[in-house]
């Protein structure tokens, strides 16, 4: 959720996800659909599934452990260029405009270890479950039924040859904006008659 001020009226309140925040939370699901707790037991659970480009800590591991590295992106299509906008009166000094669209994203997984291409198959099935569609669309997300089987390619790094499984899926965000800006609480028209005469007339 961000909030924006502008200078001259009208403050814009945006519940839209950043690339960061919508890594955050798939971090999270991915946790626990590889068996962890990243709620009772975080460390270990962050160990093994990663925000790519990470900055601080130590992101190394070894070609015998399994990790997972997470990165999202969103997609430029039709249903995020689609808005629906709607206006509703506020009070008599202001309107409130609700503003919503479709933002589609499409979250990269790169699996290491000896397990990758069995752990990208099992965030697939999962990924369909009850218990974490509950939990993603509880966060205004919403998976697109087109599940991609998991690339398996090995990388050479080091001179040794990595396991590594890659796989997309795509998420659908519910966007809901809005913004309160003032309204004229009065309108003075001036009429002017042929013969000269005006008159005024407050709306």
């Amino acid at each position: 959720m961000s909030t924006v001020t502008f200078p001259g009226d009208g403050t814009l309140v945006s519940s839209a996800n950043t690339p960061d925040t919508t890594v955050t939370f798939f971090q999270q699901i991915v946790a626990q659909q590889l068996g962890f707790d990243p709620v009772g037991i975080p460390a270990a659970a962050f160990k093994a599934v990663r925000v790519a480009w990470q900055q601080a800590g130590q992101p190394t591991y070894t070609v015998t452990d399994d990790v997972c590295i997470l990165r999202a992106t969103a997609d430029d299509n039709e249903f995020s260029r689609a808005r629906d906008n709607l206006y509703q009166p506020r009070n008599s000094t202001s309107v409130t405009a609700a503003m919503g669209f479709t933002q589609t994203w499409t979250v990269h997984f790169v699996f290491y270890g000896p397990n990758a291409y069995d752990h990208a198959r099992q965030v697939v099935s999962a990924m369909s479950l009850d218990l974490f569609v509950q939990q993603i669309e509880a966060a205004n997300f919403y998976p697109v039924p087109d599940w991609r089987r998991p690339q398996y390619t090995k990388e050479l790094f080091q001179g040794q040859w990595w396991p590594r499984a890659d796989l997309d899926l795509k998420f659908n965000e519910e966007v809901l904006e809005s913004i309160t800006v003032s309204t004229a609480a009065s309108v003075e028209v001036i009429i002017v008659k042929e013969n000269g005469y005006t008159s005024n007339i407050t709306v």
